[in-house]
Order: C-alpha cells, then sequence, then structure tokens
C-alpha cells in the first residue's frame, strides 16, 4: 500500500523548494493501517513536470523519520536517471583517474611531448593545460611525474638547467625516479621556448623553484 503526503516548506526550515511529498509505504508484513507499525518513508522532491513519471518509484530516495513526524534524516536533489549498466563496476582498477589526463596519455605518439610544470609557470594562452592545483604542494610536481611515468613510455626528458641550483633534491629524485634515459639540461628561457608545441601540459602545485619536465614520449614496440 502506498500513501502520500504533502509537506509546505514552512513544515521543513532551510528548505528552498516550495514543496514536498512523502510516499508512504507499509512494511509487507503488516496488513492494516500505518499507525504503530513503524512505517518506512522516503522522501522525493515532485514538481508538475515529473510527478507522473516519478510519484511511486521511491528507490535510492533519502529516509524520512515517520514515527514523530516529518524529521529529515538526510536529503538530497533527485538521482540522474539509472541506466542499464548502473551498478556493473565500470570504474578503474587503479593507475590515473583523472580523465582528461588519461585521454590526453593515450592521444600521445611516439616523439610527442608532455610538459609537467610548477605552480608558477607562465601557461601559453592557447595551449592544452590540465591544472591540477588545489594548495601549495598538493599535487606535488613528483607525484604527477610518478603516475604518468607508470602509463607512459617514457624515452627522455629536459628540464631546467637551475632547477640543478635551487631544487638540487627534486632534480635528483627525478633522475632517480625515471631511471637510466637520456636528460638535457637548458637555460630556463630555452626550456620556455621549446616547450610551445608540446602535446599538452599538466599544471600541479609544486612550489619548488624551476620545477619543470618537459617528458618525450617512447614508443611500447
Amino acid at each position: 500500500m502506498v500513501a502520500t503526503l504533502r509537506l509546505s516548506a514552512a513544515m521543513l526550515p532551510g528548505w528552498s523548494k516550495a514543496s514536498l511529498t512523502v510516499i508512504l509505504r507499509r512494511p509487507r508484513e503488516q496488513e492494516h493501517g500505518f499507525a504503530g507499525c513503524g512505517v518506512g518513508a522516503t522522501l522525493r522532491w515532485i514538481d508538475a513536470a515529473d510527478r507522473a513519471a516519478h510519484v511511486t518509484d521511491d528507490r535510492a530516495w533519502p529516509l524520512l523519520d515517520a514515527s514523530s513526524g516529518p524529521r529529515v534524516v538526510s536529503a538530497g536533489l533527485p538521482p540522474a536517471p539509472r541506466s542499464a549498466s548502473e551498478g556493473k563496476g565500470v570504474m578503474k582498477k587503479g593507475g590515473i583517474l583523472n580523465p582528461a589526463i588519461c585521454s590526453l596519455l593515450a592521444e600521445l605518439g611516439h616523439t610527442d611531448e608532455l610538459l609537467i610544470v610548477d605552480a608558477a609557470y607562465p601557461l601559453p594562452t592557447d595551449g592544452h593545460v590540465i591544472d591540477l592545483t588545489l594548495t601549495p604542494g598538493i599535487p606535488r610536481l613528483l607525484d604527477v611525474v610518478r603516475a604518468v611515468a607508470e602509463e607512459l613510455v617514457i624515452e627522455s626528458f629536459a628540464v631546467p638547467a637551475e632547477i640543478k641550483d635551487y631544487s638540487p633534491r627534486l632534480f635528483q629524485e627525478m633522475v632517480k625516479l625515471l631511471g637510466d634515459i637520456d636528460v638535457d639540461e637548458v637555460p630556463f628561457h630555452e626550456f620556455r621556448e621549446q616547450s610551445l608545441d608540446v602535446k599538452g601540459i599538466i599544471r600541479t602545485a609544486e612550489f619548488s623553484p624551476y620545477a619543470n619536465i618537459r617528458l618525450v614520449a617512447g614508443s611500447a614496440f
């Protein structure tokens, strides 16, 4: 059995919608009435456009405590329509989860270049930039380089020559992480000029001076 109760906004302070609909469902084992049977309830946003389509579908809606009046336990906007693949676990098992970076790495061909830079790097106005900055140091440049290196064949890389003087520890960690491949060290102004035609740029929240690296994609075969 299903019953519908209309609530005004005044009954639920702080809610912005003009009205709510509560669907009360009687437990199957109960045969008579709602009183005293510990009914379950679900809270629905209802408007004129979707009332006919959704008024009886209460799956995945937040619960309302029906034992002592309309006290909201949890609430939210209606979920997106369910698809046929919902609940089948389509998320990646690991590796990079950022969809923009996954797409960029998949587009790289042999000798294409990818630039990973610190928070202060002057970004080109027409470049393909993926900005990951959140707060200072999150994420670090080395975190992003490590994640990319696990998914991309890297033939060689280049860094500003100044990084060895201003951020020597970071430079040594880069070399250790990327292994025995060619390293090109050039002055920063040349590094910038050489990086104008890279396939993409990933901006990190690294705050170390001259913490920039240009990766040259290799081939897996």
